[in-house]
C-alpha cells in the first residue's frame, strides 16, 4: 500500500506568525508536527528546531539500523552475541 499525505498550517486569528511546523516522509511513514508555544518569544524558531532535531536523530538513528541490518544480514557472528547480550541484558 503506497500512502499519500498532505499537510498544511494556519496562523489562526490571533497570531500574526505561524509557529506551527512539520514534516512528512510518506515512503518511510514518517511524520513529525510541532504546533507552536502560544505565542511565546521565537516559538516559530523553537517548533522549526524541534522537528529539524527529530528528524536529524531519526535519520541517524536509522543509518545506525540499517548498517546493523546489514551485518546481520552477512551472518557477522560478533555484531549477533552483541545482540544477544543486549536483549539478555534488557530482559533481567
Amino acid at each position: 500500500m503506497k500512502l499519500l499525505s498532505t499537510a498544511r498550517t494556519d496562523i489562526g486569528r490571533k497570531r500574526q506568525i505561524n509557529e506551527d511546523a512539520f514534516f512528512r516522509d510518506d515512503a518511510r511513514g514518517f511524520y513529525v508536527v510541532a504546533d507552536g508555544v502560544g505565542g511565546h518569544n521565537k516559538g516559530e524558531i523553537a517548533s522549526r528546531e524541534a522537528v529539524e532535531q527529530l528528524c536529524s536523530w531519526v535519520a541517524s538513528a536509522a543509518r545506525d539500523l540499517d548498517r546493523l541490518v546489514e551485518r546481520v544480514e552477512a551472518g557477522d557472528a560478533e555484531c549477533m552475541w552483541e545482540i544477544r547480550r543486549l536483549l539478555e541484558a534488557g530482559v533481567k
